[in-house]
């Protein structure tokens, strides 16, 4: 009886141990599991909780289906228009009603364009995140608000929504009326028109034949005048007059004579004639207008006819053709043009004869090429070009280009491990070899995990990984050993071995109090393999516990 209350008071002592973590097992914030000795442990509760509000369901795992489907509703505002959805829910238990609302981002896209006369369309376009902005209680519980939430998140309740707004025709927006006056066999005819400004093919136009009226008549010098007025239908037109000179009888005249003389501005023409009846002579000089009928070159002459037109209609017009001399070359400004090659640039110079453009004269050098700023890994550099023309029309002319930064060209990268107190650290770090003061450098907690667990009999083994941020650093790992459970049991197996050789001459009373007293020592008679089995069994039921925790963990 006593040696079974030993076993049994020694396992409860060690189930404490291993279960309050004051050896083996310590237990870290719920995230990040630390590795303490050879064991990792993870506390995983309130997560079935979080589970099943992930998934739409109240605490107890129940399914919230009392759900209404969503109301979507419009609003006019200044700018366009805004769309809220609600939905209405019962929790299943209590059958206390909660809501989920959310205003959706709203867009606008005009599908039709208003023009004058249809009207045009604007699509409103909502659409919704499913992520609560407000919640509505209705005397209910801010969790089963929550548990809605979840769920139409889940499902992505609020879908998105469509509205057609008609969009007013603009109506004619007419400009300025013109009015166009037009000689005809009987007179004159107006054209009034206008033109809306919304769309230039929509017009109104009207044209009407005007009335005449002789307001002063012509004599045998003198002109008179005549008066067209037009009325127009469209009351938008106004009524538009035009005065027109009539000519004067004129003089009755014999033979007329024409004299060309030239001037500093071409050649003038002056007619002369006598009148038959009274002796009156009438004389008109006009300047002749020039026409080139046949253009000058660089090197051919041309030729330009003079008209002279003259207003008495007892004169005709006359004509006289003259000779334009050789233009010669007139060449204009010169033009610069820089084309990028294999070894550099070239440049073009061109000038162009203004008299005739099929004469160009043109030479294109390779330009000299000087650094005038080295590009370095960061910072961009400047080469000046210099282009020397052997024609003296073309000048020197250069061009400076920005080139390239270098760039960066880093070497291989090393990686270092260094032990932490929770675990390791993994450092990436590479060197340019343009410039050595340029270092990338990273450094990573490497994350754990359990490859092999540790048994009573055998070691296990685990891995730390490490990710860089830096995509130029590869992802490195680093495995450890985990020592055996037995080999801790050694341990406090010769320590209780050395205990028990000191106490020898002890009473079995003695050592009964003492084993009370200290639990951790252990004899090694023949008397004491239950105790042992029961240490070696505790301790496969701890790491087994462990085991399935951080296997339950990796699965949620």
């Amino acid at each position: 009886m006593k040696k079974r209350w030993m076993v049994q008071a020694f396992a409860l002592a060690l189930t404490g141990v291993l279960v309050f973590g004051t050896g083996t097992v310590t237990y870290a914030d719920e995230k990040k599991p630390v590795v303490i000795g050879e064991m990792v442990g993870q506390d995983t509760s309130d997560k079935d909780n979080a589970k099943n509000t992930k998934e739409g369901k109240d605490a107890s795992g129940k399914e919230c289906d009392q759900c209404q489907d969503p109301v979507y509703t419009w609003t006019p505002t200044d700018s366009g228009y805004t769309c809220k959805a609600v939905r209405e829910c019962k929790d299943p238990e209590n059958g206390k009603k909660h809501y989920r609302e959310e205003t959706a981002k709203v867009e606008a896209k005009t599908t039709k364009q208003a023009t004058c006369e249809e009207e045009g369309e604007i699509v409103y376009t909502a659409t919704f995140e499913n992520k609560t902005e407000t919640d509505k209680k209705d005397d209910a519980k801010a969790e089963d608000t929550k548990k809605a939430d979840a769920k139409a998140a889940e499902s992505g309740l609020f879908k998105t929504q469509t509205r057609a707004v008609k969009i007013n025709a603009l109506g004619h927006k007419y400009g300025e009326v013109t009015y166009t006056w037009n000689q005809t066999d009987n007179g004159y005819t107006c054209t009034a028109s206008r033109v809306c400004e919304n769309d230039s093919s929509h017009g109104e136009t009207e044209t009407v034949e005007a009335s005449m009226e002789v307001t002063k008549a012509p004599t045998c010098e003198e002109e008179g005048e005549e008066v067209y007025t037009a009325v127009f239908t469209n009351e938008a037109f106004e009524t538009q007059t035009q005065t027109v000179k009539t000519g004067a009888l004129g003089h009755h005249f014999g033979d007329v004579s024409y004299e060309w003389t030239k001037t500093d501005k071409g050649y003038t023409c002056t007619a002369s004639a006598v009148c038959d009846v009274d002796s009156y002579t009438a004389t008109e000089t006009v300047e002749a207008a020039a026409e080139v009928t046949k253009a000058p070159t660089c090197e051919e002459k041309g030729e330009e006819t003079y008209t002279a037109v003259f207003t008495n209609p007892a004169f005709e017009t006359q004509t006289q053709m003259v000779e334009i001399g050789a233009l010669g070359h007139l060449y204009g400004e010169a033009s610069y043009k820089w084309t990028k090659t294999d070894k550099g640039y070239t440049c073009t110079a061109t000038r162009i004869c203004q008299n005739d453009n099929t004469h160009v004269d043109k030479e294109a050098v390779a330009a000299a090429v000087e650094v005038a700023k080295a590009a370095t890994c960061e910072e961009k550099g400047e080469e000046t070009y210099t282009a020397v023309f052997t024609n003296k029309a073309f000048k020197t002319q250069t061009k400076t280009v920005e080139t390239d930064a270098l760039g960066h060209l880093y070497g291989e990268v090393s990686y270092k491990w260094t032990k932490e107190d929770k675990g390791y650290s993994c450092t990436a770090s590479r060197v340019c070899e343009n410039d050595k003061n340029h270092v990338e450098k990273e450094t990573v907690t490497a994350a754990y995990k359990v490859i092999t667990k540790a048994t009573s009999d055998k070691a296990g083994e685990g891995l730390y990984t490490a990710a860089f941020k830096n995509a130029a650093f590869e992802e490195q790992s680093k495995k450890v050993k985990l020592v055996a459970a037995d080999k801790k049991d050694n341990t406090k197996k010769k320590t209780t071995t050395k205990k028990n050789t000191a106490n020898k001459t002890t009473t079995k009373k003695t050592a009964a109090k003492t084993t009370a007293k200290k639990s951790t020592a252990v004899k090694t008679g023949d008397e004491n393999k239950p105790v042992v089995m029961g240490i070696v069994a505790i301790g496969a039921l701890a790491v087994i516990v462990v085991a399935g925790r951080q296997l339950r963990k990796k699965h949620e």
